[in-house]
């Protein structure tokens, strides 16, 4: 296991990806890996109700008004890892930010998404389910127009004034593809 402390979250990197989907993360219930361990950290009071510990976590994250803890389970890696971000969510710094994209009229997920973004660096679908609480065709949709929106409105604009290119140019509209500033 691997603990990392950034400037604005936590993360812990665990070995081995979930056994559950992304969907079913929080769900009463648990798919164990090594039942005996996780029997004996339950009668030792190690460890909470099994499959409990990540409601809770959502649960204690959104009353304290912090931003969402978010999950990822990375079958290619074969790693966890879960992040805690410092803020509380939408804060007054997070608004602030936000302000430069109000042209764009993004709907409160949308701008969640950019916050989760301007943080963490990236967002996959399964990680805008789960901030977002929708379903994988909306998640898709709405990635699919902040891209777009992203794309035509910052990245374009600044390609054409030669502060920005792709890294893969051949092939503009890779899923893995990155920009550098120039």
């Amino acid at each position: 296991m691997q603990i990392i402390r950034y400037a604005n979250r936590l993360e812990i990197r665990n070995p081995g990806f979930s056994l559950k989907s992304q969907d079913h993360l929080g769900e009463p219930g648990s798919q164990l890996r090594n039942p005996k361990i996780a029997a004996a950290l339950y009668d030792t009071r190690l460890a909470e109700t099994k499959g409990s510990g990540i409601r809770v976590m959502r649960e204690s994250m959104e009353q304290a008004g912090l931003t969402p803890p978010l999950f990822e389970s990375d079958r290619g890696n074969d790693q966890f890892v879960a992040r805690y971000f410092f803020h509380h969510f939408l804060g007054a710094e997070d608004i602030a930010w936000l302000a430069q994209f109000k042209d764009l009229h993004l709907s409160e997920d949308e701008a969640k998404a950019l916050i989760v973004v301007r943080e963490a660096g990236a967002l996959n679908n399964g990680t805008y389910r789960e901030l977002t609480k929708v379903d994988t065709l909306t998640a898709s949709q709405a990635l699919r127009r902040l891209r777009d929106v992203v794309r035509q409105n910052y990245l374009r604009p600044l390609m054409r004034e030669g502060r920005l290119t792709m890294t893969n140019p051949q092939e503009p509209n890779d899923p893995q593809q990155a920009y550098r500033a120039m």
